[in-house]
């Protein structure tokens, strides 16, 4: 979260633990414009411990947040995504997460090449690896075993019948795209919402495109927010009869003017150039190698 302060922000992490109890520790670091920083969090049940540095070889403790006196408790899942870099404008590479608690000594040699035992692309304690070489779409690859695929930008809006549901994206982001919407019966959770067959209304995500402002043919009509009623007489009736619920998943993309790179910078490293503003050519130097391919690091 960045501060009015240049350079500081608040360094946040937060473990859900069950019950709608979360678990969180912050403190105030500085990030210097224009470097990579390496960021690690280890949390094994009862201490949040958060360090940093500018330079991949070493690690500096930020803050050790134990919670005294209170149970071992370790992160469960919920109905929300995990959020990454949220409220951060910036660029952000080679994430990876573990399922075990790594020493500060395995952290830092997991960003040595090849990073993974036997030159793999995963260790058996690695949950999820991106890298973010893409170069182009909403989409990026988990390279560990799970194949757990992320989405760019993702925000949801989930609400029942006669209720009011708001999308909204960060400072110096727009509503990019509708990537699911559908007044009717929903299924699952944001990023992974399907329609039931006998109650699926067509026309939710022209509406919503249109309340959105990306019907417009201007990119001056971009939206940073935008409410919608989940209202019979705004998406009709597509199921007479059944209880309804209005659900969307959408994409905040970054205002091409707030970034620094050029818009005819080469960000695929396929080697093919795109005008895609969510990927930039310049790689965290964590010792990986050269990204020649999506999956294979070459030392």
């Amino acid at each position: 979260i960045q501060t009015a302060e240049a350079e500081k922000y608040v360094f946040q992490v937060g473990v859900y633990v069950g019950s709608e109890n979360f678990r969180i520790a912050e403190d105030v670091v500085t990030i210097p414009v224009e470097e990579w920083t390496h960021l690690v969090v280890t949390y094994d049940g009862v201490s949040i411990v958060m360090y940093m540095s500018t330079d991949e070889d070493s690690l500096a403790l930020v803050k050790n947040a134990t919670h005294v006196d209170e149970p071992v408790m370790f992160g469960k899942r919920n109905s929300q995504p995990l959020h990454i870099g949220e409220n951060f404008f910036g660029q952000i590479d080679e994430l990876k997460i573990f399922e075990s608690t790594l020493a500060v000594n395995e952290s830092i040699a997991h960003g040595v090449c090849p990073s993974h035992k036997g030159g793999y692309l995963y260790d058996d304690d690695l949950v999820a690896y991106y890298r973010f070489n893409e170069g182009f779409g909403n989409w990026t690859r988990d390279l560990s075993k799970y194949d757990n695929s992320a989405i760019h930008g993702l925000i949801c809006a989930h609400v029942d019948q006669n209720k009011q549901a708001e999308l909204s994206c960060p400072e110096g982001y727009f509503i990019s795209e509708i990537l699911y919407a559908n007044y009717g019966l929903n299924e699952g959770t944001c990023g992974a919402f399907s329609a039931d067959v006998d109650c699926f209304n067509a026309n939710t995500s022209a509406i919503v495109e249109d309340l959105c402002g990306l019907q417009a043919e201007l990119t001056t009509e971009r939206m940073r927010s935008c409410t919608l009623n989940a209202y019979n007489d705004v998406f009709g009736n597509a199921c007479v009869g059944a209880r309804k619920s209005l659900a969307v998943q959408a994409i905040c993309a970054p205002d091409d003017t707030a970034l620094r790179f050029s818009p005819i910078e080469c960000r695929s490293f396929s080697g093919v150039c795109l005008d895609d503003p969510r990927f930039s050519s310049d790689t965290a130097p964590t010792k990986v190698g050269t990204a020649s391919t999506l999956s294979e690091p070459v030392c």
